[in-house]
């Protein structure tokens, strides 16, 4: 049983389909909460929709690319058509080292130097998309999310939980606590 009950809430989670924008899902679901779980690669939903299949919370799966503003707008109406309101955005969505460098730990100057290169190194397109994904994508959710509307009950950029054991073990940020 979830420690928190987020039963009737409403959440958008970006980059849902793999690390801990699934396991956030999961731990949302499992609490209650209904999640419209937006991800770029629609091969990590049929994974994610069991993982929750159970849960009291329901998940509704959106393809959906941040950078690309139309699928924010597309991600946003989605979920109101789903579940008649929003809650929370969690802006997860984001591009790490592992897309700036993916062979980066196999190539054996940058093992011996210990580093991986300097982000400046990469090419214009990788700088790019990491700045639409981290960035762009997330303040434009933002923006048609409403968080300037709202004084409470969003979530927004990182999620204080922390790893205990699993999803059920998860702890949520405080302002669900009573919620």
């Amino acid at each position: 049983m979830a420690e928190y009950d987020l039963t009737g809430r409403n959440v958008i989670m970006t980059g849902a389909g793999r690390g801990l924008g699934l396991a956030m899902t999961q731990s949302l679901t499992e609490a209650g909460a209904n999640v419209l779980a937006a991800a770029h690669i629609a091969d990590d939903f049929p994974a994610l929709e069991a993982s929750v299949a159970g849960n009291t919370g329901k998940v509704h799966c959106v393809v959906g690319d941040i950078r690309k503003s139309e699928d924010c707008d597309r991600i946003v109406s989605e979920a109101l058509s789903a579940f008649g309101s929003i809650d929370g955005l969690v802006n997860n969505a984001g591009l790490t080292f592992t897309y700036i460098w993916p062979d980066g730990h196999k190539r054996p100057e940058w093992r011996e130097r210990g580093e991986m290169p300097k982000f400046y190194e990469a090419t214009d397109e990788v700088v790019q998309n990491v700045m639409d994904t981290n960035f762009v994508g997330g303040d434009k959710l933002g923006a048609d999310f409403g968080i300037e509307d709202r004084e409470q009950d969003f979530i927004d950029t990182v999620v204080k939980l922390v790893r205990r054991g699993g999803p059920a073990d998860e702890v949520l940020d405080e302002r669900f606590r009573d919620a």
